[in-house]
């Protein structure tokens, strides 16, 4: 009887810790369909609608889920208000600031 319950629990705790890892890896995959749905809109309407980037960023950022949201609207609204960075220092300052929250980072 304690053989049985000792290779139960010995189930139950590997099976629960694979879901744990399945479900991690599950969100990182929607994470990274998440930002080719964004780049995909920033493709189309920087060349087709010829919008300007920071109105390009934060419509994208409506489409997206946290914390990638967080990012795109962000660098929307500093590249409007803040004209001493570049583009790409303030994109990687916010990857790196927001990044942290992603499933993207583990």
């Amino acid at each position: 009887m304690v053989k049985f319950t000792g290779a139960c629990l010995i189930l139950i705790s590997g099976s629960s810790i694979g879901w744990i890892l399945a479900s991690v890896y599950l969100n990182r995959e929607r994470e990274l369909k998440e930002l080719q749905v964004a780049f995909n809109i920033l493709n189309t309407e920087m060349s087709y609608g010829k919008n300007l980037l920071a109105d390009v960023l934060e419509n994208a950022a409506g489409v997206l889920k946290p914390p990638l949201s967080s990012i795109f609207s962000r660098a929307g609204e500093e590249l409007k208000n803040s004209r001493e960075k570049s583009f790409s220092e303030l994109w990687e300052e916010l990857v790196d600031r927001y990044g942290r929250q992603s499933f993207l980072a583990q």
